[in-house]
């Protein structure tokens, strides 16, 4: 694994900038969801029993199921669901900017790292024993 990987996986403001990716994403897919006609199912069951001393009934007793099923579809809201598609469509591009936006300033910090490496790896022995006399000089 690359450098470069583990500074796009470990990094809290990048992994922050990909979850709200993730989130605009889903809502975008929730707002579509309107455009779909609903099915709802719903069922029961009821159990009552009465008692009375007066009269020709003198206990009655009821038990039943219910289901039901109910479809429906918006044909028109005012044009609501457009808009939410249009809000869902804009909050997704922001999160890829946001997320591109992390990303970039973290590519200049890879970058000088790499440099950096580069430039020790050049002083190769010459700067080991630099620090290393600053350290017994400085350190005791």
């Amino acid at each position: 694994e690359s450098l470069w990987e583990m500074v796009l996986r470990d990094n809290p403001e990048i992994r922050l900038a990909r979850t709200n990716l993730s989130m605009a994403l889903l809502d975008q897919k929730s707002s579509k969801s309107s455009l779909y006609p609903r099915l709802n199912l719903s069922s029961g069951y009821n159990y009552s029993k009465s008692e009375s001393e007066v009269g020709i009934m003198q206990m009655n007793r009821n038990r039943g199921y219910n289901l039901g099923v109910n479809a429906s579809y918006t044909l028109f809201d005012g044009f609501t669901q457009k808009q939410n598609r249009s809000r869902a469509k804009v909050l997704v591009e922001s999160a890829k900017l946001e997320a591109e936006g992390r990303e970039l300033p973290r590519a200049g910090d890879y970058y000088d790292r790499i440099v950096d490496g580069m430039q020790v790896k050049q002083a190769g022995t010459e700067g080991h024993a630099k620090v290393t006399r600053w350290v017994v000089l400085n350190c005791g």
